[in-house]
């Protein structure tokens, strides 16, 4: 069994926490959001019809749903910041491939790896939370993820569009990539490392 400190809410190193996982749940759901306006992009970019083109959404979500159980299970184990801090960097990874990808299928390839990262990030966000805060500001803190889903759907699209006007699809990926580092430095030092209790 694994155990971290309680983390008051108010103080600077809630506050840290919360960013991390915040911004973390942001970009994994702003990708899913954005996907859809860059299809058009990404059909013309790589010369694919509408049918190949749709496997950009079904690799990450596949992935996604796949990775889950096993990322949940190594936070158990080996403790939720290692485990959060991979998945970060699987995500940032997965978006450098897409936005370098000569062929489609180095998107794809891309989007798997990303949704492998996508798996981990928001249940282990979510078991930080359980983890690291006090009862009473758990279920808070747990409608505040919840609400960063539901904001990166409401931006993403018109974001997509900003970006694929003044730039080009490219963009949307790499954009992740500072946010990614942002995240893995300011989570290295705010997640909290948990100890073992009892026995295994």
């Amino acid at each position: 069994l694994m155990s971290s400190a309680s983390i008051p809410a108010g103080t600077p190193a809630y506050r840290r926490l919360m960013t991390v996982l915040f911004i973390g749940v942001f970009m994994a759901a702003l990708d899913t959001a954005i996907i859809a306006p860059a299809i058009p992009a990404l059909r013309e970019a790589f010369q694919i019809d509408n049918r190949r083109v749709g496997l950009v959404m079904i690799a990450f979500i596949l992935a996604s749903l796949s990775s889950t159980a096993p990322l949940a299970s190594l936070g158990d184990r080996y403790g939720r910041r290692p485990v959060y801090l991979i998945s970060i960097s699987l995500f940032a990874l997965g978006s450098l491939i897409i936005a370098l990808a000569p062929t489609f299928w180095a998107v794809v390839a891309g989007r798997v790896i990303q949704g492998m990262g996508g798996g981990g990030i928001i249940p282990t966000a979510s078991a930080v939370i359980a983890d690291a805060l006090p009862p009473k500001e758990r279920g808070r803190a747990l409608g505040l993820i919840g609400a960063t889903y539901g904001m990166a759907f409401v931006l993403g699209p018109p974001l997509a569009g900003v970006v694929m006007v003044t730039l080009s699809w490219h963009w949307i990926f790499l954009a992740n990539l500072p946010i990614a580092a942002y995240v893995l430095f300011l989570g290295a030092r705010a997640l909290p490392v948990q100890t073992r209790s009892g026995a295994l």
